[in-house]
């Protein structure tokens, strides 16, 4: 879970921003929304809204989740030279327009250790980049890598036990990514990983959802299906057919097999939804005929449940687009109920709905506006 994410100088965002997802203020007030288990000494909010017109720059605080992620996780495969894709400097002024974008997570992995990561880089290089963590209520480094550090040169914590340290990175590689996934780095490197790759599902607007990646296709239907039904879609059932394949693209030779096989696999599948006639029968539509929201329920519901059986930080951009607002208000309550939320998985939303603002749904600590 994030206790806060800083931001500085990446898109629209210029100043030091930091979302602080840590309880504050009043104790009493809708405490439930607040994890907090016998490891943690700070609470967390189990979700946050980001509120504003439209280009206010909320899709871009939530893109930073995507960004620090990409630089911690999959900054490790790029080869030596190649530019880093996630630097997008605040580009109105000289001032900024090639400076550092900076990055700073205080955030818990599922296993309950605190950690503090924080980068800067610019357009074909890390310049720094340090994780510590706390091992009592007093922070201890693991890494630090300041700028012209090589892999040779970086700074090593007393806390960095055990397994290699000095694992080869390019300038443009961050250290983390590359030792995080080294099956001889050391288990306390790897939890940190772990967080940012497993732990961090950014869901752009109009971003589409592979239901197959959360499960086996037949049970992740047959459990999307049972929520369908009860929130008013009008859906009685699903149904999975298997189809020959009918790509309406040839797909270019030099696509990664691995992505050609995930392509091919969504194209081999149909979804009929059962709706009940008048006369008690029933009749089936393709998703096509079905409405944008009950569509965007059927990639989301996936999701959110995993993210309640594995610990998870969801952020989704305009979290009530396509969605009938009793839909979203109800998503919203299902992550601040502790009843079904039990291991504190987050969900970090922007929105256009006002009626989410309302004390009896939110804190005040919960809510941001940009």
């Amino acid at each position: 879970m994030f206790v806060r994410l800083t931001i500085e100088n990446f898109r629209s965002v210029k100043e030091n921003f930091t979302l602080d997802l840590s309880a504050s203020g009043s104790n009493s007030h809708l405490v439930n929304h607040i994890y907090k288990n016998a490891e943690m000494s700070v609470g967390t909010l189990m979700s946050a809204g980001i509120y504003g017109a439209n280009a206010s720059g909320k899709s871009n605080v939530l893109m930073a989740f995507e960004a620090i992620k990409y630089i911690a996780t999959d900054s490790g495969d790029l080869k030596e030279g190649t530019r880093i894709p996630c630097y997008e400097p605040y580009a109105l002024s000289l001032a900024t327009n090639e400076s550092p974008v900076r990055f700073v997570a205080d955030f818990y992995s599922v296993e309950g250790n605190r950690f503090n990561y924080e980068v800067k880089y610019i357009k074909d290089r890390i310049i720094f980049e340090s994780l510590d963590y706390y091992p009592s209520r007093v922070k201890a480094n693991l890494f630090t890598r300041d700028e012209g550090d090589t892999w040779e040169t970086i700074k090593f914590g007393g806390h960095y036990r055990g397994g290699v340290k000095k694992i080869p990175f390019f300038p443009n590689n961050s250290y983390l990514a590359k030792a995080g996934n080294n099956a001889a780095s050391p288990d306390i490197i790897k939890e940190a990983y772990d967080f940012f790759r497993k732990g961090i599902r950014h869901i752009g607007l109009n971003e589409k959802i592979r239901i197959s990646s959360f499960g086996k296709r037949e049970e992740v239907v047959s459990e999307t299906a049972e929520v369908l039904c009860m929130v008013d879609t009008g859906v009685a059932g699903i149904s999975v057919r298997e189809v020959e394949s009918d790509l309406p693209i040839r797909m270019d030779d030099d696509i990664p097999p691995e992505i050609k096989e995930m392509i091919e696999e969504d194209y081999k599948y149909r979804y009929l939804f059962s709706h009940a006639t008048e006369e008690g029968g029933s009749v089936s539509f393709p998703m096509s005929r079905e409405s944008e929201g009950t569509q965007k329920l059927f990639e989301i519901i996936p999701l959110i449940r995993s993210a309640f059986k594995n610990s998870m930080v969801v952020i989704i951009d305009e979290l009530d687009n396509s969605l009938h607002p009793h839909i979203a208000d109800l998503i919203v309550k299902l992550f601040n109920d502790p009843d079904v939320n039990k291991k504190g998985s987050q969900l970090i939303f922007s929105t256009h709905n006002m009626q989410l603002m309302t004390p009896e749904k939110m804190r005040r600590d919960q809510i941001w506006f940009c």
